[in-house]
């Protein structure tokens, strides 16, 4: 009992600790969404919506990198030196002997014998020396560096335009592999469905073999017919599991966590009905956030040349500087006064005359890169106008082939229950059974498929009119 008291409270609430935590992270593995809330997610997490993001970030940073430039910059100089043997230097052999004595005893020349040349050979300067500045440099004049900034400002406007892009081109790519996953669903339905129709005939058929009224037959094929659609569900059910792991892919979603769509592909046929479109009244071109990022491409590479044809004026640059040297044979007698101070200011003024046409060059090659610019914006623009006609085209096909299948869909349902009637009459065999519910799944599954085509292609066509 003492031992039993002794324990403490912390330990025994251990268990219910996990159990809460286990619970909170099976909560917080699992999420629904609906097709725009997936859409949504992806923009956030995706990891291309990253890279986008990023570049947003380096565009900033490269702004400022090129402001930089502009900037006065101050920079700290020093060096020491220490001479083993002080350089010699031959003076003209014009000083006096009075003179000369001087400077021999003070060990700044040697010996007459040592003369060469008719000078005299001597040694200036001390064991050690110590330099310290302070340097200032400072951009006054420069014309293409005023057109470059303007220039980066209108990049960092680019790169968001293209992070706008990439936010609209990745909705069509979530609602695609969306769309999938719920149409593999309704696939999945469809045979769960039929397999249970068919495992209430197969069951009534094998009653009636057992009361002996019915052959081993019949019973034998409505169960080949039961088991062949049982394994064509396993088969789309690993389909299904791929096409999860494509979408949470596609997201940014952890792959290992659970996801659950909330909307249903009913919901997204509903939505998939464009009455009354008319492609004519919309400024598709100007929707479309990719085709404004191209203009912007053009200007910035109009930006590009008039900041290469600048670079051909002069530029002016200040400058200023501030420090001493320290001359001491004892580097560490600090009695000694030996600091020598220096500062100046000037002005550099650059003229550019001849540079081997390195200018031109640049400037022939920002026309070149201007021109595949403008031609790519021509060619998005006819590959808009025909991404356009060609959806609503697949858009006008897949509404008629839904129609078609939907007719087909109830007569070969009326064929199904007949069928179904006079076998069970004793008037019909069960291949005609079989057959006709091969035929319905046949003609519902190409219902299906249709469907799925019209919500692919309305899709397709509110992206190519930049209404996604």
């Amino acid at each position: 009992m003492e031992s039993i008291r002794n324990i403490n409270p912390m330990n025994r609430s251990y268990p219910i600790i996990l159990f809460l935590l286990a619970l909170l992270t099976s909560v917080r593995t699992q999420s629904s969404f609906s097709m725009k809330e997936a859409v949504a997610f992806a923009q956030e997490n995706a990891e291309e919506m990253q890279i986008e993001k990023l570049k947003i970030a380096d565009a900033e940073w490269q702004i400022k990198e090129y402001k930089s430039i502009g900037i006065p910059k101050i920079t700290g100089n020093s060096s020491y030196t220490y001479y083993f043997d002080i350089p010699t230097q031959v003076i003209p052999d014009f000083i006096s002997p009075a003179v000369y004595g001087v400077l021999f005893n003070e060990g700044l020349l040697e010996k007459r014998e040592l003369d060469i040349a008719g000078g005299i050979p001597a040694q200036f300067g001390t064991e050690n020396i110590l330099d310290a500045s302070v340097d200032l440099e400072t951009l006054i004049l420069d014309g293409s560096y005023f057109v470059g900034l303007r220039a980066q400002k209108l990049y960092r406007k680019l790169v968001a335009e293209q992070f706008i892009a990439s936010k609209y081109s990745i909705k069509e790519k979530i609602s695609m592999a969306y769309l999938s996953v719920l149409n593999i669903e309704e696939n999945i339905k469809l045979l769960e469905d039929n397999i249970a129709n068919l495992e209430k005939l197969y069951s009534e058929t094998n009653e009636i073999y057992e009361a002996g009224f019915a052959e081993k037959l019949d019973a034998d094929r409505l169960r080949l017919s039961l088991q062949n659609l049982k394994t064509e569900k396993e088969n789309i059910e690993r389909v299904h599991e791929v096409a999860l792991l494509v979408l949470k892919q596609s997201m940014g979603y952890p792959m290992s966590d659970t996801i659950i769509l909330k909307e249903s592909f009913d919901e997204l046929v509903n939505e998939a009905k464009l009455e009354d479109l008319d492609i004519e009244a919309f400024d598709y071109l100007e929707n479309r956030p990719e085709y404004t990022s191209l203009k912007t491409a053009t200007e910035l590479q109009d930006m590009n040349v008039k900041r290469l044809k600048v670079s051909y004026l002069p530029t002016l640059t200040g400058f200023a500087s501030y420090g001493g040297q320290l001359q001491r044979n004892d580097l560490f007698d600090s009695n000694e006064n030996d600091w020598f101070k220096a500062s100046l200011v000037g002005l550099r003024l650059n003229v550019p005359i001849f540079d081997g046409f390195e200018r031109r060059a640049k400037i022939q090659r920002a026309k070149i890169s201007r021109e595949q610019t403008q031609l790519r914006k021509s060619l998005f623009e006819r590959s808009v106008e025909l991404q356009v006609n060609s959806a609503y085209l697949e858009y006008i096909n897949a509404k008629d082939k839904v129609a078609s299948t939907r007719e087909n869909v109830d007569l070969a349902q009326e064929i199904y229950e007949v069928t179904q009637i006079k076998f069970r009459e004793g008037v019909g065999s069960s291949v005609e059974v079989t057959q006709a519910e091969s035929e319905l799944y046949q003609s519902q599954s190409n219902h299906t498929a249709a469907l799925y085509e019209l919500v692919n292609a309305s899709i397709k066509l509110k992206f190519a009119l930049g209404i996604l």
